[in-house]
């Protein structure tokens, strides 16, 4: 049940027990819930975490479509939560080892303060460092000329979707990589770099975090947007990175790719992507495909006995799983691995799904992934797909 006293009182035991579990490492977590219609942030959660080995607060500001972090000491973090908690948040829940305290704030003001027993057994305080840890975008100036971070070095509030999105890609590449064969230098191409985000991110992750000798070029269609891209690369002194002005289905690259990125390369665009990088025997393909229309164009005017292919909505989700399908068992035919599965969340963007490949070792049974392709043919009623079709040429 919860205590009626007055929210003086109510206020005292909430913030003494904060302290208390914080000096005492018995903390687990704090979260502000409830907010006002016109506040920004959905809930503020609050962890105890280790940072040069001092005991501070890390605070995670979400909102429905990003997150803000920032790292406070005790006294910082007390003042926040009081100017935060009773005004544009009606509830907090202190979670301890002992105990778990709730103290919510009604419309005129009155508190409820409710005491509970623990409900969480295990300390979560070094689950925000060993995320910060294992972060493998670097704080280069990079970020700030592509108007990631400010000049204190802070992720922009409407870019922590996009730093998300860049240390995601930079885990993706970590595990792939362990495929890729030892040898003096690495070549990279990003096929549709655009702004470059990813490019730079790439290069500085594995020239500066790895210490490998790579050599990353982009390619877009766009010439202020690759101008753009050499000027920051000379200004940070990226020496072996360099954007070239060229589109995916003409663009031939002198020499061995060993890695290709093709990322929302839009419909057919992809597959010209995935053929340069079969054609160039390349070791890695990484591409997230996007705007699936060529297999959809095909069934226009056939006839169709599946019922959930009647609704528009679900033949095109329909037409991209078959699309992706017919160019993973295309590659794993010519001999590689692939593997399906989202990127980021579907709350980032709906073209989430991302496509990756390693050359392989093992013998491929060409006949039988051949059968494979033909029965989906067959069901879906489809002719040809464009890098099977490039690939037969």
């Amino acid at each position: 049940m919860g205590d009626t006293n007055n929210s003086g009182v109510h206020n005292t035991q909430f913030f003494n027990s904060l302290k208390s579990a914080f000096e005492s490492d018995q903390l687990i977590k704090l979260t502000l819930s409830k907010p006002l219609p016109n506040i920004k942030w959905k809930n503020i959660f609050v962890r105890p975490i280790t940072l040069k080995e001092e005991k501070v607060l890390s605070f995670i500001y979400r909102s429905q479509t990003q997150d803000f972090t920032k790292n406070l000491t005790f006294d910082e973090a007390l003042n926040e939560i009081q100017n935060q908690l009773g005004s544009d948040f009606k509830i907090g829940s202190l979670f301890t080892t002992d105990q778990d305290l709730i103290l919510k704030f009604s419309k005129k003001g009155k508190t409820q303060l409710q005491k509970l027993s623990a409900t969480l057994k295990k300390q979560e305080d070094q689950e925000t460092h060993n995320r910060q840890k294992t972060t493998r975008v670097t704080k280069h100036s990079y970020l700030y000329h592509l108007g990631i971070v400010d000049k204190n070095d802070r992720v922009i509030d409407k870019k922590q979707s996009k730093y998300k999105q860049i240390n995601r890609f930079l885990e993706i590449v970590e595990h792939q990589l362990q495929g890729l064969p030892n040898q003096d230098q690495i070549q990279v191409v990003d096929m549709g770099s655009g702004k470059g985000y990813l490019t730079f991110a790439l290069y500085d992750y594995l020239t500066n975090k790895l210490n490998l000798n790579a050599k990353v070029t982009g390619v877009d269609v766009r010439k202020d947007m690759v101008q753009l891209c050499n000027e920051i690369a000379t200004k940070v002194e990226f020496d072996g990175l360099n954007f070239e002005e060229g589109d995916i289905q003409s663009f031939k690259f002198e020499g061995q790719i060993d890695i290709l990125i093709a990322l929302h390369a839009c419909d057919t665009a992809t597959d010209d992507a995935l053929f340069e990088a079969v054609n160039s025997n390349a070791h890695l393909i990484i591409c997230a495909p996007c705007c699936h229309k060529e297999l959809r164009k095909q069934q226009s005017g056939k006839g169709s006995n599946n019922p959930i292919l009647k609704y528009g909505i679900f033949q095109e989700r329909q037409y991209e799983m078959v699309t992706d399908t017919f160019r993973a068992l295309t590659l794993e035919k010519h001999g590689y691995s692939s593997n399906l599965f989202e990127f980021i969340s579907n709350e980032h963007t709906r073209k989430n799904i991302m496509l990756t490949a390693s050359k392989s070792s093992k013998d491929v049974n060409s006949k039988l992934i051949q059968e494979k392709i033909d029965d989906l043919k067959k069901e879906f009623g489809i002719d040809t797909q464009h890098l099977e079709r490039r690939l037969n040429q």
